[in-house]
This record gives structure tokens, sequence and C-alpha cells, in this order.
């Protein structure tokens, strides 16, 4: 049977009953004005919540600085599997890379170190964006007016009068998922007892930030937004520079024997002071892609197709924790890139496989 029995089809009798076409839908909203004043039928905007990446810092974490301060000793424990090492090689990324100092007439080389727990070729803190509840403190976008004397009839006249971009101080307010081991807790311990003694004089940063006159403990916090697919991103915003400025350590110390099991720690609110703020800005994309190929040269232009994979939506789920993210400026795709050979190890293994045929089987 070739022929349908209604002879006309359902968009068709949308648009005839002036509500409009269900496939023009956005189209129209765009072109032309709703005269018949019936409510529209365009989808509303579904964004997905996205992603929060905090970039790694550059802080001097070396042993013979630590040993100035009695607080951070922990940081010193050689276990690679360890948190405090782990939290250690996190915001100084030079330690599992090896540093170079040069000295008068030679160059001394500080050997690099090894913490399973961290890649170091990863730009962000993946204990932030892993376990990000909620962020929010991001000012809006306004703008001053200035207005004349009234008139004798209320009469007035005005003009714009201020600056929309933002390049002021404001606080973000991170509320982070606290683990086991409360990692994120020592996170920001180290880092904020890093910003005292830096001040101080007791721990000094790296000679080469020394002498360029550069701040290491800074971080930028990027927010990504994406589509309800996953696939493109919608908006970027990011600070111009930020660095913590609380710890809430002091909830640790809280008790209460009605509760045996502390509740009140399962979150970690942290203050992060921020300057300036930049949104809609495509130079966001290039900045995001060029710290992330800074730690990892492989994901350049003229390597990613060499030495890297790109993931389909399907492989994503198998290589999950083992990839970088990309935003294609031309199309604004959310991309995520694994090594060749963690690729062909993976994609190899049973152990992917294994959980699904072991879930059939119990479902069966």
């Amino acid at each position: 049977m070739t022929e349908s029995i209604v002879p006309y089809s359902l968009d068709s009798l949308f648009a005839a009953t002036g509500v409009g076409s269900l496939d023009k839908a956005i189209t129209n909203s765009f072109y032309g004005i709703n005269h018949m004043a019936i409510p529209g039928i365009s989808p509303t905007n579904r964004d997905h919540q996205g992603y929060v990446f905090m970039t790694r810092p550059q802080l001097n974490l070396q042993t013979p600085n630590i040993r100035n301060v009695r607080e951070l000793y922990p940081l010193l424990n050689g276990d690679p599997r360890s948190t405090a090492k782990a939290i250690r090689c996190l915001l100084d990324p030079r330690i599992m890379a090896g540093y170079s100092v040069r000295m008068r007439n030679s160059v001394s080389h500080v050997p690099a170190e090894s913490c399973i727990l961290v890649d170091n070729n990863q730009a962000f803190i993946p204990l932030i964006t892993n376990n990000t509840v909620s962020l929010s403190g991001f000012p809006d976008g306004a703008m001053n007016t200035w207005s004349a004397d009234v008139g004798i009839h209320k009469e007035v006249y005005n003009l714009p009068d201020g600056i929309y971009r933002n390049y002021g101080e404001y606080d973000l307010n991170l509320i982070a998922l606290n683990m086991a081991s409360d990692p994120i807790s020592l996170l920001m311990h180290t880092w904020l007892m890093y910003l005292e003694c830096v001040r101080l004089g007791e721990m000094s940063p790296y000679p080469d930030y020394l002498f360029n006159n550069r701040r290491d403990y800074d971080t930028r916090i990027y927010r990504i937004v994406l589509d309800h697919r996953m696939e493109r991103v919608t908006k970027i915003m990011a600070c111009g520079v930020g660095y913590p400025t609380s710890n809430p350590i002091g909830m640790f110390g809280d008790f209460n024997r009605e509760t045996p099991f502390s509740t009140q720690t399962k979150e970690i609110p942290v203050r992060i002071h921020c300057t300036g703020m930049i949104a809609y800005d495509p130079k966001l994309i290039d900045d995001f892609n060029t710290v992330v190929e800074i730690f990892n040269p492989a994901m350049e232009d003229g390597y990613r197709d060499n030495y890297m994979t790109k993931l389909s939506k399907m492989e994503r789920r198998i290589y999950n924790f083992r990839c970088y993210p990309r935003i294609d400026p031309d199309t604004m795709e959310m991309q995520w890139w694994t090594p060749n050979d963690t690729y062909e190890a993976l994609r190899d293994s049973k152990k992917f496989i294994e959980p699904i045929q072991l879930q059939g089987e119990l479902s069966a």
C-alpha cells in the first residue's frame, strides 16, 4: 500500500492551523512574526551541564623546599601509590618530568619521580573535574548607565556609561564530593600553605618563575557547556586567573555523639578567588587546546593524527579516564583522544568484555 489513508501529514496539519510547521519551528521563529499569537512549538534549549576544568599550577614542591615547612612533611611520602605523593605531583608537574638547575659553570639535574596515580600529561586536575558537585559565582554581564538631571516634566536623558566586559575580582564557590582518604582537602591545604610560605619567604618558587616575575600558584577554571547529546560545545567561559582562598578543615573537628560517622564531611566547599571573566570569546578555545598541548605534545596538530586516536561516541565508554580533551575550533565538537598504544591495549583487553557478558548472563 503505497498511498496513506490520511492525504496530509502531521506537519502540514500544524501548518494549516496556524501553529506552524514542526520541521521549520526554529526557522520560523527567526524569520517572521507570529501574528496569530499562538504559542510556539520551538524546542526549548537543553544544555548538558558539561565539565569544570581546573588547570594544574606550577608549585615548587621539591624536597629541599618542603623541608622548610613542617606542616608539609607528609608530602615527602615516597610511596608512588600514596595520596600525599599524588597531591604533590598534581600541584608540581616537574616532579614527574625531572628538573634541571643551572649553576654558574654546570647544570644539575633533579631526576624524575614516579606516581602511578597521576598522569603527568594531563593538563587539568582530575580530582576537581570528576568530583565537582556544584560551581557558582561567575558574574553576570551588566552595563552601567548615566542619567542627566530630571527636568520639570520629569524628562531625563541617559547614556550607557560603563564596561560590559568584566576584569574585576570575584569569588567562585566550588563544592566537591569528598572521597576516601580526603584528597581534595589535602590538595587545598597544600596549595594554601604554599601561598603563605612563598609570601613569608619560607618557600621559594622555581628560579625561572622568579627570574620572569611570574606567579606559579595561579590556575584557570574553564566552564564548558555541551549540547544535549554531549557532542558539541555550546558555551565556554573561564576566569582570567584564580587561586584558592579557603579550606574547610574546621568541620573535621566537629563532634556529635548521635552520629558515629560524620555526614557533613561528605562534601568539601572551596572558595576560589578569581580575576576577570571571559565568555563567548573564540580565543578561549585556542587557550584550552594550547594548555592541553603544553602538557601533552602528542596532541599538537602536527603529531596528533600519528600518535593519538580520536574516540567515537561508543568508544568513550571503554576508554573513560584514559583520554585527553580537545575542542574543534571549526565545528565546536568536543573531542576525546587517547594514545595509540592505550587504544590498542584496551581494545584487545578482555576486562572490558567480561563484565558485559556477565551482566547479560545474570539478567537472563
